[in-house]
């Protein structure tokens, strides 16, 4: 053991002493921070962008009230105050009506939800016509007969999904609640009555905790907090794995090319230096893991300090469960690439190898959409039992709160056990594969000489 001590203090050593491994430490955090930093803020003023949007509304049924529409064009400009750059776009919208449609125009209302504009047109026929031209960015048509249909069509432009509810944009949302408070203010309601008609639900949702025995409310920090920490555990494990894995199978090879690995063997045994390798290896992996997850606290700290993400906590249970299937699982693929890799003549057919054993690892992120749409389903169960599948598979699951409590100590089980084996079978693989060389062995062959060792 003691020998085996030193080859990992060698293989830590060499391995964070390397500037691919600090740039990979330090700078792929900070290059995907900037990378995702600067897609959001493109997304962000895309989604934001200022649309300035003409449709026209014809009343063939004169059950709508103008002077309803004007106080709801009042209330609007009231609660949000048009700032000059909506104001501008409005006016540049405006300007961009024919005017053929103006003349056609009886009535302005403008200033909803910032930069919606509702004119009222008497001809169902030419509203359309300038919506099919361009010149207007859609009509709504109330039926003659809408108390006894209430039925109204609406005709538009091409819409992005972000402006689409259900077929209901605001300028139709607008016109619904103009309608019904047309409708009520032929009647006599009582005002509080009147608002609840308007706002019958106010819905405010929980669910029940992952983390605790009740319940939490629903919403975009719950869905971050159950989601975010094992999805960056399964990444972690998967890009430690590539790149710890990359690190050892190229001193693996190297060594072999250069024949150092003869020099070596004749202080430490094959089980000593891998075990070594193995160790200073998973080590740096594990350096690697915490920085990161360092930077990522950090982060969110921030975020939860600029309320930017208010109330965000991280599980403890969730963070400790993760943790564990991270580490297990890394010491299982590692142990299997160590022996995989040693088995290459060369760096290239080395990772040809530990393919075998790396793919496995990315099958459930392949299938995470089918592994969180159903936690309990036969995909996620057969993978959280399967040991190279198991622990993203696990770590995918877990959020979901729905994964009964045996399946998490069978798994771990499971994968505790089939580490054992990967330690011992890595073991074998590179005790034949340490002083191989020439062409490369067959499956056949490996199997028929693991056996005489």
């Amino acid at each position: 053991m003691k020998r085996s001590l030193l080859v990992a203090a060698h293989e830590l050593t060499v391995t964070i002493k390397r500037p691919a491994y600090l740039l990979t430490i330090f700078g792929m955090p900070i290059m995907f921070g900037a990378i995702f930093g600067i897609i959001g803020l493109v997304t962000a003023k895309s989604v934001m962008k200022i649309r300035p949007r003409v449709i026209a509304v014809v009343d063939s049924s004169g059950v709508l009230d103008h002077s309803i529409l004007r106080g709801l064009e009042e209330d609007a400009r009231e609660r949000g105050v048009l700032n000059e750059e909506e104001a501008q776009a409005l006016t540049v919208r405006m300007a961009e009506v024919a005017p053929s449609t103006l003349e056609l125009v009886s009535e302005t209302f403008s200033g909803f939800r910032g930069t919606i504009t509702l004119v009222m047109m008497a001809d169902a026929d030419s509203a359309r016509e300038a919506t099919r031209r361009g010149d207007l960015n859609g009509a709504l048509i109330i039926a003659e007969k809408y108390i006894e249909s209430g039925r109204v069509w609406g005709y538009s432009q091409s819409k992005s999904f972000i402006d689409d509810d259900e077929g209901e944009g605001p300028a139709e949302r607008l016109l619904r609640r103009a309608l019904l408070l047309s409708l009520l203010d032929k009647q006599e309601v009582d005002p509080a009555i009147e608002q609840r008609i308007l706002y019958p639900m106010l819905l405010k949702g929980y669910e029940v905790s992952t983390t605790s025995e009740g319940f939490e409310e629903t919403g975009v920090i719950s869905e971050i907090r159950k989601f975010a920490l094992p999805y960056a555990f399964s990444l972690l494990l998967l890009m430690s794995i590539m790149m710890g894995g990359g690190y050892l199978l190229q001193g693996v090879a190297e060594e072999k090319e250069n024949r150092v690995m003869e020099l070596l063997l004749s202080s430490v045994t094959t089980d000593e230096l891998m075990l070594g390798k193995v160790l200073g290896l998973g080590a740096c992996g594990l350096i690697q893991v915490v920085v990161w997850l360092g930077m990522g606290f950090g982060l969110l700290t921030v975020l939860a300090s600029k309320n930017i993400l208010p109330g965000f906590e991280v599980p403890v249970e969730l963070f400790l469960l993760c943790l564990g299937y991270f580490l297990v699982g890394y010491l299982m693929i590692s142990s299997l690439m160590a022996g995989a890799g040693s088995l290459g003549n060369t760096m290239k057919e080395s990772q040809q190898l530990s393919m075998w054993f790396t793919m496995p690892i990315v099958a459930p992120m392949v299938l995470m959409m089918a592994i969180l749409a159903e936690p309990v389903g036969t995909i996620a169960r057969v993978f959280s039992w399967f040991p190279l599948t198991s622990p993203v598979t696990m770590m995918l699951r877990l959020p979901s709160g729905q994964v009964p409590w045996w399946e998490i100590p069978l798994t771990f089980g499971i994968l505790i056990i089939s580490t054992w084996f990967a330690l011992k079978f890595g073991a074998k693989l590179f005790r034949l594969g340490s002083l191989m060389y020439g062409k490369r062995p067959t499956l056949p062959a490996i199997f028929r000489w693991m056996n005489e060792l």
